[in-house]
């Protein structure tokens, strides 16, 4: 069963015991979500800055649990955007550690008339 990109993102910000830093670094390998997701368990288990629980958080994958926790956020009305997404804040864009993915509430989050507090 194939995620969607924006489901391949909430995996990727909700692997567990992987925080900003190696998730920065995991994307300057990988390039998106995507890539790490369909990495060989082999080759991930090569680095040796990763933690073993960090691997295993990485290299085991649940698409089910995936796909009911983001299905969970259309549920409540929560939106999802990614650094990828063309519906990201442009102005955020230019901040040095800007967040892989925002949760929002509400209308349109690239408005104009809208702010985003991080």
């Amino acid at each position: 069963m194939e995620l969607t990109e924006n489901e391949y993102w909430y995996w990727f910000v909700n692997i567990s015991r992987v925080g900003r830093i190696t998730r920065n670094r995991l994307l300057s390998i990988y390039k998106c979500p995507k890539n790490l997701f369909h990495a060989d368990a082999k080759e991930i288990k090569s680095y040796k800055w990763l933690t073993e629980a960090q691997k295993n958080n990485i290299i085991i994958k649940d698409v089910d649990a995936v796909k009911k926790g983001y299905m969970y956020l259309k549920q409540k009305n929560i939106h999802f955007t990614h650094v990828n997404s063309p519906l990201y804040p442009d102005r955020l864009m230019n901040i040095l550690d800007k967040p892989h993915v925002l949760y929002y509430k509400g209308m349109d989050i690239n408005s104009t008339n809208n702010t985003v507090a991080i």
